[in-house]
C-alpha cells in the first residue's frame, strides 16, 4: 500500500490503476451473481415428477408418496358426500307409514256389536201319520186319528174315558184300555177311587180340541225294556206328563196302558 502513495503524499497513477482493476473485478463478480440460475425447487405436492429426456427420474420421497395416498383415501368419502354435478343422489328407503286409527269423537258412545243369530236347523220332512206304523211315533206328533190298537190310540182312549159325561161309562172305557197286568182287584179299586177321578179333573190340560176324539201332542218318547214306550204328553199347565204303554198278549198284541199320570 505504501507504494501506491507518492513521496508528496498524493496517490500515484499506479494506485489509480489498482483501484480501477479492483472496482472492475467487484463489478464483474456482481454481474456473475445476477446471472446465476435460481435454485431448483421440488414439484408441488400431488404433482408427478417429469424427468428430462435422457435423465433418470429421482426417487420419490416418502412425503411425496404419502400425500397422494391420503388424498386418494379421502376422495371416496367426499364423492359419497357430494355427488358429481348432474347426477341424482340415490333414493333412500322411506320408513313404513303406520295405519291411521279412526278418529274417535269425544262424547260419542261406541256402537254395540250386532250379534248374528245362528241359522235355524232345517226340520226334516215328517211322514204323514196315516202312512206310518202305529209304533212309528215321533216327538212333536199331534195325534188326531191314531190306528186302533196302537200306543197313541191307548193314550187317546184314556183321555176320551176321562172326558165322558157319565162317570160310570167313562170308568168302564178306562178299565178296558188297561194292561192285563194291571187288572188286579186291589189295583183296580185304587185306580177307580184315585187315578180315574184325578184324570177327569185334569183332562182339559192335555186335550187340544175334540176332532172328533181328543187331540193331543206327544212331547217326548223314551224306549224302555221289553218293548215298552214311555210317552210324555204335552201339559198346558205344567211339565209333560208320562204314560207307559206296552203290547198285551191277552189283547192279541194290542197296546194297553200300564201306568199313567194323566
Amino acid at each position: 500500500m505504501n507504494t501506491l502513495i507518492s513521496c508528496s503524499g498524493r496517490p500515484s497513477m499506479t494506485a489509480f490503476r489498482h483501484a480501477a482493476i479492483m472496482i472492475g473485478a467487484v463489478a464483474l463478480l456482481s454481474a456473475c451473481d445476477d446471472k446465476a440460475p435460481a435454485p431448483t425447487q421440488g414439484p408441488a405436492a400431488g404433482q408427478p415428477v417429469v424427468a428430462a429426456p435422457g435423465a433418470t427420474a429421482p426417487a420419490a420421497t416418502p412425503a411425496a408418496t404419502e400425500a397422494p395416498a391420503a388424498a386418494g383415501a379421502a376422495a371416496p368419502a367426499s364423492a359419497a358426500a357430494s355427488p358429481a354435478p348432474g347426477v341424482k343422489p340415490p333414493a333412500t328407503a322411506k320408513p313404513p307409514v303406520a295405519a291411521s286409527k279412526p278418529a274417535v269423537v269425544a262424547g260419542a258412545a261406541p256402537k254395540p256389536a250386532v250379534a248374528t243369530k245362528p241359522a235355524k236347523p232345517v226340520a226334516k220332512a215328517r211322514t204323514p201319520e196315516a202312512d206310518r206304523k202305529p209304533t212309528d211315533l215321533q216327538a212333536g206328533d199331534l195325534i188326531r186319528t191314531p190306528a186302533t190298537g196302537g200306543p197313541a190310540w191307548a193314550i187317546q182312549e184314556v183321555l176320551a174315558a176321562a172326558s165322558e159325561t157319565d162317570e160310570e161309562v167313562g170308568w168302564k172305557r178306562f178299565e178296558n184300555v188297561l194292561h192285563s197286568s194291571q187288572k188286579i182287584a186291589r189295583a183296580l179299586e185304587a185306580r177307580r177311587k184315585l187315578n180315574y177321578p184325578a184324570a177327569r179333573r185334569k183332562v182339559s190340560h192335555f186335550i187340544k180340541k175334540m176332532d172328533p176324539g181328543p187331540v193331543f201332542k206327544v212331547s217326548r218318547i223314551v224306549k224302555e225294556p221289553h218293548g215298552r214306550l214311555r210317552l210324555f204328553i204335552e201339559n198346558t199347565k205344567g211339565m209333560p206328563t208320562p204314560c207307559v204303554v206296552a203290547p198285551d198278549k191277552e189283547a192279541k198284541g194290542a197296546w194297553r196302558v200300564e201306568t199313567c199320570s194323566l
